[in-house]
């Protein structure tokens, strides 16, 4: 970085876009638990305004000159955005996708905004899991004898036949609601991983509501529901995968390829029980949805940690402002 800025000085483009390029690969390479202690404060938030700055350094008069048009009261957020968004499409290697302005290339798949997740988001998300597990094990304790959590599923608690069956209903149409919320909440993530987790919940929803019978099970609607809902929620981290220097961890390609494997091959696993008549369908389908509502979890927790840093800059800025 400190050789991107010397570039940019001297007003070497060209060589300062390599700069940038290999100083951003070099970010992505590193294993923040190997860093040694002076240098773990450096974050995507610390890129990002590295990036702009060398960005600010180079182009500053000329962006503020063509940006003059901006109302008077477009405050620090608004110009450092602008220069984010052009200096990250420099450092990838891609100048022509940022605006000679120093405005946000819109229609570059290179910039990338990552917008925060709001505290309810997060309430949601924590409390999914706590439902679920919270509803199997209270619903199995209520079953008259001993209910086998290995070999009996989470829809025999909830059965028509069962007792105190509206415990495991309930905690079922609140993960599914809880689902839901955090599919809206979770603004970091692709469009369509964040439609495929609602729809996830929507279906564990309508699972809840057309429940089996106990004894002779064959409800095809709730069959085909809980299909949907596990097939939703196992594939939903692929689709919400998003590129670049300033997304959340648990957001990236390799982590969301990573978890939708795991995700995929528990819920084979569980096939695999079910028809099988295996002596472990319920075990199965307690890791499997136990994993499933566990993961937007750790998706929320990587974007509110990523997002601290960039709230704190913004309470401090001078220390992390570019200069009008």
């Amino acid at each position: 970085m400190l050789e991107a800025r010397a570039l940019a000085r001297l007003g070497d483009a060209k060589a300062c876009d390599r700069a940038l390029a290999a100083a951003v690969t070099e970010y992505e390479r590193r294993k923040p638990e190997n860093d040694p202690y002076w240098f773990q404060y450096f974050n995507e938030a610390e890129l990002s305004a590295e990036l702009a700055l060398v960005f600010a350094l180079g182009r500053s008069a000329a962006c503020l000159r063509r940006c003059g048009h901006l109302p008077g009261n477009a405050g620090n957020d608004e110009r450092r955005l602008r220069f984010q968004g052009s200096a990250s499409a420099r450092a990838s290697g891609r100048p022509e996708s940022a605006c000679p302005d120093g405005r946000l290339g819109w229609r570059s798949p290179m910039v990338v905004i990552v917008r925060d997740v709001p505290w309810w988001g997060l309430v949601s998300s924590a409390v999914a899991p706590v439902l679920l597990v919270g509803g199997w094990t209270v619903a199995a304790r209520l079953q008259p004898g001993s209910f086998d959590a290995v070999t009996g599923t989470i829809s025999a608690l909830a059965a028509r036949g069962a007792a105190d069956r509206w415990v495991m209903t309930l905690a079922l149409a609140g993960v599914g609601a809880c689902h839901v919320i955090t599919g809206l909440a979770l603004r970091p993530a692709a469009s369509a991983g964040r439609l495929l987790l609602m729809t996830g919940g929507a279906a564990t929803m309508l699972v809840a509501a057309f429940p089996e019978t106990a004894g002779d099970g064959g409800s095809p609607p709730h069959t085909f529901w809980a299909a949907v809902g596990f097939v939703a929620l196992a594939v939903w981290p692929i689709a919400a995968r998003r590129r670049g220097p300033l997304v959340p961890a648990w957001v990236r390609p390799g982590a969301c390829a990573g978890a939708a494997g795991v995700l995929l091959a528990l819920l084979v696993w569980f096939g695999a029980e079910l028809a099988g008549g295996g002596r472990q369908v319920g075990l199965a389908e307690r890791v499997l949805a136990g994993a499933q509502a566990v993961w937007p979890l750790a998706v929320v927790l990587a974007c509110r940690r990523s997002q601290s840093p960039a709230r704190t800059r913004r309470k401090n800025p001078a220390s992390a402002d570019i200069p009008d």
